[in-house]
């Protein structure tokens, strides 16, 4: 629940923070003190409770942090992604585009991700979507890699998440 309400905040965060040039602002309330960084230049915005942090942004994200292949040539997308970390643990996504076909991109991370780690693999008409995921949700630690193809462009999803041992 502390993950949806931390994650609420950012958006309404980011909402209102818009293009700013860089800034911070502090906001108390009875459950605690809510600090926002917005960088501006890197288009980052972090903002840290009591409960935990998050950064979300263009830059939030290293794609080669999270542990996973990633695209050569992909580039970030313009959502960027988002890290978050809790006294639960943490977990951090980041979007890529390329302009390579959907069948070379499902090819390319077939020959790098782990066998069987391909979950689904769905096309119709000219769309396709796969899912290869390294881990059970019950596991510590779980990553997953999403792809989607549309006529010219393919969108690849990286996550990663990790829990803390209660």
């Amino acid at each position: 629940m502390r993950t949806y309400k931390l994650a609420a905040i950012a958006v309404a965060v980011v909402t209102l923070a818009g293009c700013s040039s860089g800034h911070k602002t502090t906001v108390v309330t009875s459950g605690g003190e809510t600090v926002t960084t917005d960088t501006g230049a890197d288009k980052t915005t972090t903002i840290t409770t009591q409960g935990g942090s998050m950064k979300v942004g263009q830059n939030a994200v290293d794609p080669a942090s999270l542990g996973l292949p990633v695209y050569p040539g992909a580039s970030t997308a313009e959502g960027g992604g988002w890290a978050m970390q809790s006294k639960e643990g943490g977990g951090e996504m980041v979007t890529l585009t390329t302009s390579d076909p959907y069948d070379k991109v499902e090819a390319w991370y077939k020959s790098k991700m782990p066998a069987n780690a391909e979950s689904m693999n769905v096309k119709s008409g000219d769309t396709a979507s796969a899912v290869f995921t390294v881990g059970k949700d019950s596991d510590k630690d779980q990553s997953t890699v999403m792809i989607n193809g549309e006529k010219d462009k393919t969108t690849i999803t990286l996550t990663h998440r990790v829990k803390k041992d209660s």
